[in-house]
């Protein structure tokens, strides 16, 4: 099952600069190399390439909005963002808390190049609130020495307002 990833609307935004921007180079490449009106000139290498990566820059910001998921695959949590992505093997994820009511989740875990037993890596789960049970869900079913708890925090002065003990 995959899970979308949320960004932050500025990061929408963004990509949708960076797209805005890539559009309009596009559209000046087609004109240079084309030879209309005022853009016209003897070169034509140099807007060539800029039309490549500009078609290139267009497909990766595509991509970003498109293709942005957790997966649980093969025993291994994967972070798709567009082309890019990380993987982290499901034995090395140690603790799971679940931040209410601000609905995060936080992972922490043993980095696949780690370098001595203190060494730890920490991630926010940034997925759509109703969907965090079903994601621990399947990462404890992966890997039952997985620490899961789920805390209230007080969001007035930033205290935890109930403190179990982790599962």
């Amino acid at each position: 099952m995959k899970f979308r990833l949320l960004q932050l609307k500025i990061v929408y935004f963004l990509l949708g600069c960076v797209l805005a921007v890539t559009l309009s180079a596009l559209v000046i490449n087609i004109l240079i190399i084309t030879g209309v009106g005022v853009f016209m000139t003897t070169s034509r290498i140099i807007p060539t390439l800029s039309l490549i990566s500009s078609i290139l820059l267009l497909l990766l910001c595509i991509a970003m909005f498109i293709n942005e998921y957790y997966v649980v695959k093969d025993n291994k949590l994967i972070t798709q963002c567009g082309i890019f992505y990380t993987s982290l093997p499901i034995e090395n994820i140690l603790v799971i808390v679940e931040e209410k009511p601000l609905n995060k989740l936080h992972l922490q875990y043993r980095p696949v190049r780690q370098k001595n037993d203190e060494d730890f890596g920490y991630s926010v789960i940034n997925i759509k609130p109703e969907l965090n049970g079903d994601f621990v869900k399947i990462l404890l079913s992966k890997n039952e020495n997985i620490k899961y708890k789920a805390v209230n925090i007080n969001i007035d002065d930033n205290t935890i307002v109930d403190d179990d003990n982790l599962r």
